[in-house]
């Protein structure tokens, strides 16, 4: 009698719980991403090109210095964006995109932002 109700309770309270938003790593084939300038300077703009996305991705974002960008499409399977380059240092760029109903994160590699002089 008990094991019924409980497996109901165990139902009830998996229900209840806050389901995660947050994306999943990827860890599938690494994607190439390009960024230009390779040294940007403070104040300007980044420009990434992606590819080797996963066929059917969408919903791609580039992230880098609280900064997000959507990657628009830019030929067969390229994807294009543009970021502030922010303050001067590192700069982490990350992809995130859908797959499948699922959202992925991805690494996009490191751009140093140099001063503007």
């Amino acid at each position: 009698m008990t094991g019924p109700l409980a497996w109901l309770l165990l139902s009830a309270l998996a229900l209840l719980a806050p389901h995660s938003h947050s994306p999943v790593q990827w860890t599938g084939r690494p994607l190439a991403v390009v960024a230009s300038p390779p040294r940007p300077k403070e104040g300007t703009h980044v420009h990434v090109v992606i590819a080797l996305l996963p066929r059917g991705a969408r919903d791609v974002v580039v992230e880098g210095g609280g900064h997000h960008a959507v990657a628009r499409r830019s030929g067969t399977r390229l994807r294009r964006a543009s970021l502030p380059s922010g303050t001067p240092g590192p700069l982490e760029l990350n992809v995130r995109f859908t797959l499948h109903g699922t959202r992925y994160t991805a690494p996009g590699g490191v751009v140093f932002v140099v001063p503007d002089t």
